[in-house]
């Protein structure tokens, strides 16, 4: 519960930077904010936090983080749910991933960024990887 109070609090401090920069003309960075996936059960928290980050410019600056192990059956359409209205959503791979195969490489084209270990066992078969490997961030 306090995780996802606390991204009610860090989307607005992120907003308002966004705004700054905006001010000052810097229209190229991008920040990547966590997004607590326990919030997808909970439509009024879920429509309080997304209601911050709704406008198109705003939607355009902000990847919603979330983790590999919580991309799950039972999250991934809420998930892609987001992704059509406009979200930007970034995966930070964990240990749950163990290796990198076609069904999963196709999983990973939808996000906007890909977090990953560079000493993850999997890491030289993600970067060769034509599909996904300009979303590789590496962490």
């Amino acid at each position: 519960i306090v995780r996802e109070d606390k991204m009610l609090v860090e989307y607005n401090m992120v907003k308002i930077r966004i705004l700054k920069d905006i001010i000052k003309g810097d229209f190229n960075k991008e920040y990547i904010v966590e997004f607590e996936t326990a919030v997808l059960s909970k439509k009024s928290k879920l429509s309080r936090v997304l209601s911050i980050i709704e406008n198109e410019f705003l939607k355009e600056k902000i990847n919603l983080l979330i983790e590999y192990k919580n991309f799950t059956e039972k999250t991934k359409n809420d998930i892609y749910d987001l992704m059509r209205k406009g979200y930007k959503v970034v995966v930070k791979l964990d240990e749950t991933m163990e290796k990198a195969d076609a069904k999963t490489l196709n999983r990973l084209d939808v996000f906007s960024y890909i977090l990953v270990k560079d000493k993850a066992n999997y890491y030289s078969d993600l970067i060769n990887t034509k599909l996904i490997s300009n979303k590789i961030v590496k962490i």
